[in-house]
Order: structure tokens, then C-alpha cells, then sequence
């Protein structure tokens, strides 16, 4: 296993970011997309690489984009120079929710509401005897009763499991680049 674990889940977050741009330069009052120069540095980090998007519009506004990564360990900081001076040389920090202002009651509010299966639905109904008995394993390994997932939707089971893999590899969203920014910036 690599020193540092991010490095074979930081090329998954930012293939999006070039998705992302033409929303911040439209934001930053940029031209459009086609007559922005874009570049990217990769920065390395440990064993893994960080990729940091900087765009400069014919106008001369700069935006730079770093994918979020909402899980991560100690071994991710400091950051890279780069990404320091990106950070210090913005005048805002856009991020797709702020994480440090999250209402846990309204957290749970939203969870019943959307991921909550049909009433009388069962997680068993909709997914395969394999899966989930893999699923049942899986969390009676840890502990976890299939009680607690039975009435929600696969795909907020699926995220959850792999939230608790993340957190049994030591990662945690208190380390995340979101959580990291978010910080400074409300200091």
C-alpha cells in the first residue's frame, strides 16, 4: 500500500473539475470557456498527485479549481506551495456545500426523506441474493446490524459502506480539502 493512501482515489475527483470550469468563469465574470486559457499543474504530494486547474480569461481573471476530496488523512497537509499561493492569491472560495455549516438534524431530515425506500420496500427487494449477502457479511464483520440499512435505497447503503471503508483506512472528513478551506476562510 502506497504511503500515502489518497493517491489511488485523487484522479477519480478530478476528472469533474473541467466540468466545473465554465460555471466558475461564468461566476468570476470571465469570458466564456473557448476564450480562456486553461492550464493545470500537477502537483506531487507523497506518493499520489494533485492536479490544480488554473484558468485566466482574456480579461485577466484568474480562477483556479482543485477537486474536493471530503475524506482524507493528516499526510495531505501542508499542501502543496501551489495550492497555497492559489488559495491565498483568490479573493472567494466556491465550494460545492459548506460542510461547517451543516445542521445534522436537517442532514437527517433529508436522509428519510430521499433515501428511504418506499414503505413496505425492502433493501432485500431491490438488490441481488449476492449482493446482499456480501452487504450482510460486510457489516456483521463490524458490527452493524442489516437492520440499520434495510429501509434505505442501495445507493445510500453503497455510499455509506464506503464512507466506513474510508474511515477504516484512517481517512476522515474533519481532513477533507473542503473542511481545510472552508476553515481558513470563516477564521
Amino acid at each position: 500500500m502506497c504511503k500515502n493512501r489518497l493517491g489511488h482515489i485523487l484522479p477519480r475527483f478530478v476528472r469533474f473539475a473541467p466540468l466545473v470550469l465554465p460555471l466558475l468563469l461564468g461566476c468570476a465574470g470571465a469570458s466564456p470557456p473557448q476564450a480562456a486559457e486553461l492550464s493545470s499543474a500537477t502537483v506531487e504530494k507523497a506518493e499520489g498527485k494533485l492536479i490544480l486547474y488554473e484558468a485566466l480569461s482574456q480579461n485577466g481573471a484568474r480562477v483556479y479549481v482543485l477537486g474536493s476530496i471530503h475524506m482524507a488523512d493528516k499526510s495531505l497537509y501542508p499542501m502543496d506551495p501551489t495550492i497555497e499561493q492559489a488559495y491565498t492569491s483568490s479573493d472567494a472560495l466556491v465550494v460545492e456545500a459548506d460542510v461547517t455549516k451543516v445542521d445534522p438534524l436537517e442532514v437527517m431530515k433529508l436522509v428519510v426523506r430521499f433515501a428511504s425506500l418506499p414503505q413496505g420496500s425492502a433493501l432485500k427487494q431491490t438488490i441481488s441474493s449476492d449482493a446482499y449477502g456480501q452487504l450482510e457479511k460486510f457489516l456483521a464483520e463490524r458490527g452493524v446490524p442489516m437492520s440499520n440499512v434495510d429501509g434505505f435505497e442501495p445507493w445510500w447503503v453503497a455510499m455509506n459502506v464506503g464512507i466506513l471503508r474510508f474511515k477504516e483506512q484512517g481517512l476522515s472528513s474533519d481532513d477533507g480539502i473542503d473542511k481545510h478551506f472552508l476553515d481558513r476562510s470563516h477564521a
